[in-house]
């Protein structure tokens, strides 16, 4: 299944493309953490997810007509 993805910040720069929104082919039964991982961000560079406008965690199930959006963690002081 292709889910389409939003990837905030600096996090698409781990991306060939550079893209801040692509999609991204995972398999049926994907997890947020599976689909992270497939789209070359690495994990520990994730500060949030959201799937379909909320909060989700890394053992979420996808499905094929979910918007997964990546936030860089915050900074500041």
């Amino acid at each position: 299944m292709v889910i389409q993805v939003r990837a905030q910040g600096h996090l698409k720069q781990f991306r060939h493309d550079k893209q801040e929104r692509f999609s991204v082919e995972v398999p049926d039964h994907a997890t947020v953490r599976l689909l992270i991982e497939m789209s070359g961000i690495p994990w520990d560079e994730v500060g949030l997810v959201a799937v379909n406008g909320k909060q989700a965690d890394e053992s979420q199930l996808l499905s094929s007509s979910d918007e997964v959006m990546l936030m860089a963690p915050m900074e500041g002081g």
